[in-house]
């Protein structure tokens, strides 16, 4: 009986030379993304997509965990971060050079939103992160001011303060993307992530009528008139939650405990919030 046939790769069967243009289309993502980290070292690389959020909202470890570095044995959370921080991550198929914006008022703030959104013809997407209020205050002074002074002395009444300022950053930053469109017709695109989700699983329902741009709510009245101002077909919109990274959250001796239920469940958030990324920045 003759031995079977071993039905290899037609693609393999190409001498070298041949195979060399096969090869840079088959792995063609995989050398942009290549090229795009290399490029992502040079400070003057064009900004693609801009994160932008307050303070403490978890922008860095989110970028993290889209690039799956949060899950690397020996990933360190990172600190409060000061200045303009630059990283490459998939959004679709293709690498994009990310540049994330510190939350804090400041000059490094500025300096970021000019280079990296009004000032950039070559911006794509803006992701802003938000988390739903239960945004830790780090300053010790502040954190004791807003409960012995300002009565925020509970989880709940430091949401309702966090969700008003949540609601003016993204005014502010929604004003910028107007502007910019004016002058670039960019971006394409606005996603809010959606961040701690682990604090809130079960009232997923509720923060999606929050946040979703298809509903009317606090939250959505200046994307609802971004919409009107640059038209429903000229920028479009999404949001969705994720979790960054576990972690309970405590005010002033109270505790919200993290329970997305593991790494598993906020896996698949991740992998579902760049599922609906790649969609609306195709």
């Amino acid at each position: 009986m003759p031995e079977p046939v071993n039905d290899a790769s037609w693609a393999d069967i190409l001498p070298s030379p041949a195979r060399v243009p096969f090869l840079a289309y088959k792995y063609r993502h995989h050398i942009h993304r290549s090229w795009q980290k290399v490029a992502a070292t040079f400070p003057w690389s064009p900004t693609e997509v801009a994160v932008t959020g307050r303070p403490s909202t978890g922008k860095s470890l989110f970028v993290s965990a889209l690039d799956h570095t949060n899950r690397e044995f020996d990933f360190t959370p990172p600190g409060v971060s000061t200045g303009v921080e630059t990283a490459v991550f998939n959004v679709g198929p293709w690498a994009r050079i990310v540049r994330t914006i510190p939350g804090q008022q400041s000059k490094e703030r500025a300096d970021g939103l000019n280079n990296a959104i009004i000032h950039n013809p070559n911006l794509m997407g803006v992701i802003h992160v938000v988390d739903w209020g239960y945004t830790w205050e780090r300053v010790p002074e502040l954190r004791e001011r807003l409960v012995k002074e300002d009565g925020v002395d509970t989880i709940q009444k430091l949401r309702e303060r966090n969700l008003q300022l949540e609601i003016a950053d993204y005014t502010s930053i929604l004003e910028i993307v107007r502007q910019t469109w004016a002058k670039f017709k960019r971006p394409k695109w606005v996603f809010v992530a959606v961040n701690k989700a682990d604090l809130f699983p079960e009232k997923m329902t509720e923060a999606q009528r929050y946040y979703s741009p298809l509903m009317d709510s606090q939250f959505t009245k200046p994307l609802i008139q971004l919409r009107q101002n640059v038209g429903a077909d000229n920028m479009r919109f999404g949001a969705a939650p994720v979790c960054s990274w576990e972690e309970n959250f405590e005010w002033n001796g109270e505790i919200e405990r993290s329970r997305i239920g593991g790494t598993t469940a906020s896996k698949n958030l991740m992998h579902e919030f760049a599922r609906r990324l790649a969609q609306i920045a195709e």
